[in-house]
């Protein structure tokens, strides 16, 4: 009787530390979801700003373009402005 009792004793601290463990991974789960759906919103911000960015640098090349490049007589002078 006494092996039966030391048995189910070992089984219900195994049932204990594992239910322990569901639990603690169930918390770092949740944390890494938060983590990561934090870092999405991070990554669609960043995203709108290197779109914004681009722009800006096709506005400023194009601008550049115009001032300085299309100026230009044929005979590779600036023309006057």
């Amino acid at each position: 009787m006494a092996l039966l009792q030391q048995a189910a004793d070992v089984a219900r601290e195994d049932c204990e530390r594992a239910q322990s463990m569901a639990h603690e991974l169930s918390l770092r789960l949740r944390a890494a979801e938060d983590r990561a759906e934090k870092l999405q919103g991070q990554v669609k911000q960043l995203e709108a700003r290197v779109e914004h960015a681009e722009h800006w640098l096709a506005r400023v090349y194009a601008e550049i373009e115009n001032k300085f490049f299309k100026q230009q007589r044929p005979d590779g002078k600036r023309a006057a402005n």
